[in-house]
């Protein structure tokens, strides 16, 4: 995450959380907040949510390199897309004071894509005469395991519908195809095929983010109330991969929807 949008976000979260904490006190002596609405102490102890979502941040990660051919170098490059999939996303909470609770957060993504590998080929025969070859690779997995930390305050808008607002650190686990050297051969095609690599590495970054529920039903067996609900986080980092031109970027915008469950 940027350190302009960490800032930005945690000003907002901040804001967000003493007018919900300031209301919230209110709410308890019965404060009307008008059309129909009324902000109450969080009664719950507890809470899980269970999403299905997207990832949406599409980016490029590109490789390149060198080998000797024909008493030269041919170059090669090959950048690979990761783009908006679907993640799985469950967290659980408890409240330790007041409208905040402490919880912990699991999230996946994974995407597989084709990459391209094209590479300048030298001529066996005239120095310096380059010619271009490509071929696809496919299969090249890129999957997050994500935790995040957060630090939860929830404001009950009407008896039915709860809003929270998070922040933390969060702890991503990357593991990543990429092209990290090519097969050539001295008959034509010369480009034959490409080496891959498992690039593993973990980020530490943040989040911040909302998440808005709608109760269905109260009292099943020990669940004080299930319900549905929205959510929507950013979060942001980055992990070093010289072999891939530096770093490699994860997190981005999630957002998603469930089953909200209260104790």
């Amino acid at each position: 995450m940027t350190a302009g949008r960490m800032t930005t976000g945690v000003t907002v979260l901040a804001v967000a959380m003493l007018v919900m904490m300031n209301t919230g006190t209110a709410s308890a002596q019965g404060m009307p907040l008008g059309l129909g609405l009324e902000l109450k102490p969080w009664t719950d102890r507890g809470f899980v949510n269970v999403n299905g979502g997207v990832q949406t941040s599409d980016r490029r990660t590109i490789t390149n390199g060198a080998q000797p051919i024909f008493d030269q170098f041919a170059e090669w490059n090959s950048p690979v897309e990761v783009r908006s999939s679907a993640i799985f996303d469950i967290s659980g909470g408890y409240r330790v004071w007041r409208n905040v609770a402490a919880a912990i957060g699991y999230s996946r993504y994974r995407d597989t894509s084709t990459a391209g590998l094209g590479a300048l080929i030298p001529d066996p025969l005239v120095f310096d005469d380059l010619h271009t070859e490509s071929i696809a690779v496919s299969a090249l997995s890129h999957t997050e395991h994500a935790v995040h930390l957060s630090a939860v305050v929830v404001a009950p808008l009407t008896d039915k519908i709860h809003l929270s607002v998070f922040a933390g650190p969060s702890f991503t686990s990357v593991a990543k195809d990429v092209v990290s050297d090519v097969v050539l051969t001295t008959t034509t095609p010369n480009l034959q095929g490409a080496v891959t690599r498992r690039i593993s590495e973990t980020a530490a970054d943040g989040h911040i983010g909302f998440d808005v529920r709608y109760r269905v039903y109260d009292r099943i067996g020990p669940v004080r109330h299930v319900g549905v609900g929205f959510f929507l986080r950013y979060s942001g980092g980055s992990v070093d991969a010289p072999v891939a031109g530096g770093a490699i970027n994860v997190g981005g915008l999630n957002y998603g929807a469930g089953v909200r469950l209260g104790f």
